[in-house]
């Protein structure tokens, strides 16, 4: 079993968002077979804070299956912006991830549900509430970039990849790295930087 290592650290969970693949229109069920796949996975709903996590960070998972649910949208917003928006602790590091990234350069650059998600999230939820990282998927690449504002990494490289890397043309988008090769996103850091 592949996780199996990971059921060994004590606390350790996948905190998971659906994306295209496995949404189907079927809410429910993607809720329930996830949770059941493995005790490793957690998906409490569609859009969730991740609980219990020291004060030094806040982390927020948001549905961006934007077309898939369009009534969900606002609520999930107001729901984002109520959790990261809040101010009591101005020192916590804030992340937000969801399936489909804000920006990419590759394939994907541009399509309607990129398009979608950055409408969504860009200015209400990542530049308002000053959220500094944004994890996503869906491109099948690993990239990061620095857009004005905050970071953002697309960890997609567990698929055949698909196209090549198109550089940014906007003027606040900074590539940091790209690549098509399969692979895994690791992060590291602690409280007082990156």
């Amino acid at each position: 079993r592949a996780y199996e290592r990971f059921e060994r650290l004590p606390g350790f969970h996948f905190w998971i968002t659906p994306g295209n693949h496995d949404y189907r229109k079927n809410a429910v069920g993607v809720l329930s077979t996830y949770s059941e796949f493995s005790a490793l996975w957690r998906m409490p709903a569609l859009h969730y804070e991740v609980p219990l996590l020291p004060d030094w960070i806040q982390i927020y998972g948001v549905h961006t299956e934007t077309g898939s649910r369009p009534a969900l949208n606002g609520l999930q917003i107001a729901s984002a912006t109520r959790a990261l928006c809040d101010e009591r602790n101005p020192e916590r590091w804030k992340l937000a991830f969801g399936h489909h990234p804000v920006y990419n350069s590759g394939h994907h650059r541009g399509d309607a549900d990129e398009r979608r998600t950055r409408a969504l999230l860009e200015g209400p939820v990542l530049r308002e509430c000053g959220v500094h990282l944004y994890l996503a998927g869906h491109a099948h690449h690993q990239e990061h970039l620095t857009v004005q504002g905050f970071e953002q990494v697309i960890q997609g490289a567990a698929a055949r990849s698909k196209g090549s890397n198109r550089a940014p043309r906007d003027s606040r988008i900074r590539q940091r790295h790209f690549s098509r090769r399969f692979g895994f996103a690791v992060g590291g850091g602690g409280h007082g930087g990156y």
